[in-house]
């Protein structure tokens, strides 16, 4: 009667413990599954945005009287190639100006340029008046490489940084809009990329601060440049 009684209540601890184990093993199974379903469905990288210096208040009224306030857009038509892995970036795109005529030359505007990028192809101007405004368009096609970490590799995602800048004058002369509804960044709604999707896009303009002379801190020049950021996800 004893033995038979301690038998069956091992028998019930055994039944117990197996139950104990199968509960843990699903419960550790959901959890590492919730985990990767995580890390796969919210945005996570370490890629860096270039930093631009804001233009001040102060700035803006010093500049008034002597600078060229301009309108900026980025729109993009296609990327022939993406590989953010070997980072290697083709954009076929679309770049625009809107400014006062009799505050810039065309000459001036058509000096612009993407930091880091190779110019593949790019059109003549083209060119409307309206009024005292002037609008200016190019076609453009160029490779860019951006800074990408890889230290979550494989499940980090990425950001694809352009940076539009003209050198060859100061922010004391010319700088872009950057008013909410004067910086324009906008994507084709049909353009397909294979193995990522578009999380989100970033705009920012300003200018970053030259130090030339390494003798000379104060002789400086700050040059304007906006910045365009497009945040990819697996």
């Amino acid at each position: 009667m004893g033995r038979s009684m301690i038998n069956r209540l091992k028998i019930s601890f055994n039944i117990f413990e197996a139950k104990a184990k199968v509960i843990f093993f699903v419960f550790l199974f959901f959890y590492i599954l919730g985990l990767f379903t995580y890390s796969l469905s919210s945005y996570r990288t370490d890629d860096p945005i270039p930093e631009v210096k804001t233009i001040s208040a102060k700035m803006r009224k010093e500049y008034r009287d002597f600078s060229a306030l301009v309108r900026a857009g980025f729109f993009i038509n296609n990327f022939p190639k993406l590989d953010l892995i070997k980072n290697i970036t083709i954009v076929d795109a679309i770049i625009w100006f809107e400014y006062n005529k009799n505050e810039l030359m065309l000459k001036t505007i058509e000096q612009f340029s993407i930091e880091d990028a190779k110019m593949l192809e790019k059109s003549s101007p083209k060119i409307r008046r309206y009024g005292d405004r002037m609008f200016v368009k190019y076609n453009v096609k160029f490779e860019v490489k951006t800074n990408v970490s890889f230290h979550k590799f494989p499940l980090e995602d990425h950001r694809l940084s352009i940076i539009l800048k003209n050198d060859t004058v100061s922010a004391e002369e010319l700088y872009f809009d950057d008013n909410v509804n004067a910086l324009s960044f906008k994507i084709d709604d049909d353009i397909f990329i294979s193995d990522w999707k578009i999380h989100s896009l970033q705009k920012i303009s300003g200018y970053e601060p030259l130090f030339f002379d390494e003798n000379q801190n104060r002789r400086v020049v700050n040059v304007p440049k906006a910045v365009f950021t497009i945040n990819f996800m697996k």
